[in-house]
């Protein structure tokens, strides 16, 4: 059951992904005067949210990939291997602790001053329901990943070099996009001097690394609750008959 039910939430998943991408590449954000709402198209894919969306994207087209291939007799599966490696790095590595970093992130800044990440202004373009389908709806893949599927684990090691080079390319795009206009990314870092803009990232990086690690400790644990049950309903099974 479970491998049916994976194969339609990993492409109905998809589907709301691409649709959100598509929906937010088509906003007309240069019709409003507002800065901070022309900004949004201006620097479009820098965002982290775009990033943390596109790597969602990824290991979606990555699933649904593997669950067809699955379908197919064993010998025309021979990529499938691969590709299940290839999202166990990815969900593991890079989508489980950037989607709970920017939900966390963005919703706690969010509570605590909107105009430092979300601006009230851009309400007139960006719609309510495609800002959750950034910021709320991500979490549904990871959470039922984690409850359907044993992922192949990446040590910890190649986990964190993937993760630190994935930050450090980002934080460089972040802080080249200060320099080249002048203009910061998010709200809240006009509000930080520059001594707290670097322990600010420096403690975002410990944070997310915390994250990636707690990630492959409940993947752990999950797979082995999960093949416990496997296990104990076979047997049960297996008296009944």
């Amino acid at each position: 059951m479970n491998k049916y039910f994976g194969g339609i939430y990993h492409a109905l998943a998809l589907m709301h992904h691409a649709y959100a991408m598509k929906y937010t590449s088509e906003i007309e954000f240069n019709k409003s005067s507002d800065l901070r709402v022309t900004e949004m198209e201006t620097f479009g894919f820098r965002y982290f949210t775009s990033w943390n969306m596109i790597i969602q994207t990824v290991f979606l087209v990555f699933a649904v990939t593997a669950d067809v291939l699955h379908l197919f007799p064993e010998s025309f599966r021979k990529y499938e291997k691969t590709l299940l490696k290839l999202k166990g790095y990815i969900f593991t590595t890079l989508m489980f602790p950037c989607t709970l970093f920017v939900c966390g992130m963005f919703w706690g800044v969010y509570t605590i001053n909107r105009e430092w990440v979300f601006p009230a202004v851009l309400d007139g373009v960006f719609p309510e329901w495609l800002n959750h389908s950034m910021h709320t709806n991500i979490l549904i893949p990871v959470i039922i990943e984690i409850l359907i599927t044993n992922h192949l684990l990446p040590s910890f090691k190649a986990a964190f070099i993937g993760l630190s080079v994935f930050i450090l390319i980002y934080d460089i795009l972040f802080f080249f996009t200060y320099y080249e206009y002048g203009r910061w990314l998010y709200g809240l870092f006009y509000v930080f001097t520059w001594e707290e803009r670097i322990v600010f990232m420096i403690l975002n990086y410990l944070t997310i690394v915390f994250i990636m690690k707690t990630g492959i400790i409940i993947q752990y644990f999950a797979g082995k609750c999960k093949n416990n049950l496997f296990q104990n309903s076979k047997l049960k099974l297996t008296k009944e008959l």
